[in-house]
């Protein structure tokens, strides 16, 4: 024997729609919950952010302060007054953007805004309004 699935979709009860709705509502409780524990202990993205920028524009600083200067001794016997001229103020480029980007990322964290709850409503496990039929022309399917 063949069973139409179309058959089976349309004697489905409307209380197995509405369990679902109350499954899905669940889960995203659950989710929902889940994350803002997460939140809790790490923090929010942006300031998890604001640390990484950090924490980038410290190693930034680090990596300036250990270029070395030219002393007397370079310069007498390399006839450079600064060889390392040129790494120092790239460094220090790198060390400027660093701190812009942290600045940024500390405002973000002044402005950030946990995303609200789901306001979606399952629509499909609520009952259609009764009085109202669809009619159908020839060959048609209901959907």
């Amino acid at each position: 024997m063949v069973v139409n699935p179309f058959l089976i979709q349309q004697i489905t009860p409307q209380s197995h729609y509405r369990a679902l709705a109350d499954q899905l509502n669940r889960y995203r409780a659950e989710t929902g919950s889940s994350m803002r524990n997460i939140s809790a202990m790490t923090g929010n993205p942006a300031e998890i952010g604001a640390r990484r920028a950090a924490a980038f524009e410290s190693n930034a600083a680090d990596y300036l302060s250990s270029i070395p200067r030219a002393d007397r001794y370079i310069r007498e016997t390399t006839g450079v007054d600064d060889p390392y001229a040129a790494s120092r103020s790239s460094a220090q480029s790198y060390l400027d953007l660093n701190k812009r980007l942290s600045e940024e990322a500390e405002r973000d964290v002044s402005v950030y805004q946990e995303p609200s709850e789901y306001d979606e409503e399952f629509s499909w496990a609520e009952l259609p309004t009764p009085g109202k039929k669809r009619k159908r022309k020839a060959g048609q399917r209901l959907s």
